[in-house]
């Protein structure tokens, strides 16, 4: 598992929602982060949900978040079988 902590503002559960979708961006939020689309928290819960994972968010109001994702690692002979196999001879 993955955890990120940010002692920032906090995201109310309403709010929350928003942040899982595509372009989800918070209106109350717009000001402080002027160059973020609202991609970032979309695409880890596709990459941890593809490798077996979920991805998560924890807030609190005026105290910060928690951002986790967590996922399934391969024993490393299964990762090195399937690139083998696959014509590539890099190892990882």
């Amino acid at each position: 598992m993955i955890s990120v902590f940010d002692n920032g503002v906090g995201i109310s559960s309403e709010d929350s929602q928003k942040l899982y979708k595509l372009f989800g961006c918070l209106q109350s939020n717009k000001e402080m982060n002027t160059k973020g689309v609202g991609l970032g928290l979309v695409i880890s819960r596709l990459i941890s949900e593809r490798f077996g994972g979920t991805a998560q968010m924890l807030s609190k109001v005026q105290v910060g978040s928690v951002f986790q994702s967590s996922f399934e690692v391969p024993p490393q002979n299964k990762v090195n079988k399937r690139y083998s196999s696959s014509g590539m001879d890099h190892k990882l």
